[in-house]
């Protein structure tokens, strides 16, 4: 019986499925299983909204927005550190472009290419079209250099909590336990609300990718994080989502530093914004 996720056309706000084979799954061996928060509460790490639609036009970039905010709620808990990472950077990079992206795509362009702080590339009131905001031509030399030197930090790894269709009570199953050691990224149908509940119908689609910040339950509401306002929203306890991604970091272990002689002393090198 095949049982593959189906792979659905409509995209609306962002979110393209594509779960590849060679794609890693929970249960595959091949992220540290390592407890960061006991009762799945990531509450106390959250960064600053940020939304992906501005102006009159969307940049159909969830799937960046959201997975970078996985990536800096895991490195304030892991490292104590507050950062604000570029979308534009990752956008452009992983050639995201309406009608959306893949999670893992953008994922994968993270660990080619690494992340760079948002003050080296903005998305400020200058910014007044899609074109201007993933115009290729906006990276530059030391954007690169520092996405480089961010890449050369940093193991970034990530992997479905399912690939094939299974059922709602696994699901849940699988995500609270996920969820002791990382955000989660899921896909959602964006959006539909009702008495201040967000649902979703049996027929419908997910179109959106959000990072589910479970924190508990506010009763037995789960709790996830968008980057649409508002952006804490109270879930149906029984919301169905097609797809879910965990997320992992840790700092690379540095080589230990060349030996000069005395008299021939390291050329000078620009210290990148890592290294400030």
């Amino acid at each position: 019986m095949n049982n593959k996720i189906k792979q659905y056309g409509y995209i609306g706000h962002g979110f393209v499925p594509d779960v590849q084979d060679e794609d890693y799954e929970l249960g595959s061996e091949q992220l540290p299983k390592i407890v960061l928060v006991d009762d799945g509460n990531w509450t106390p790490y959250l960064p600053k909204g940020e939304k992906q639609k501005r102006r009159e036009w969307d940049t159909f970039g969830c799937t960046v927005y959201n997975t970078l905010q996985c990536v800096e709620i895991l490195e304030k808990r892991k490292f104590g550190i507050d950062v604000d990472y570029s979308e534009r950077f990752t956008y452009i990079k992983s050639k995201t472009w309406p009608p959306g992206n893949s999670p893992n795509k953008v994922a994968q362009s993270i660990r080619d290419f690494g992340l760079i702080p948002e003050t080296m590339l903005l998305f400020d009131d200058s910014i007044m079209s899609l074109d201007q905001y993933a115009d290729v031509n906006s990276i530059t030399a030391e954007m690169e250099e520092n996405g480089k030197q961010w890449k050369q930090k940093n193991n970034f790894q990530y992997e479905w909590v399912w690939k094939t269709e299974i059922p709602l009570q696994e699901k849940k199953e699988r995500m609270k336990e996920e969820l002791r050691r990382s955000p989660l990224g899921v896909s959602v149908c964006a959006w539909k609300e009702r008495d201040g509940i967000y649902y979703k119908d049996e027929y419908d689609t997910d179109n959106h990718w959000s990072d589910g910040i479970m924190v508990g339950y506010e009763g037995k509401y789960p709790l996830f994080y968008d980057s649409y306002p508002p952006f804490l929203k109270r879930l149906d306890p029984d919301y169905d989502f097609s797809f879910s991604m965990r997320y992992h970091i840790e700092r690379q272990i540095s080589p230990p530093a060349p030996i000069y002689p005395i008299a021939a002393p390291p050329i000078p090198v620009k210290v990148s914004f890592w290294d400030k």
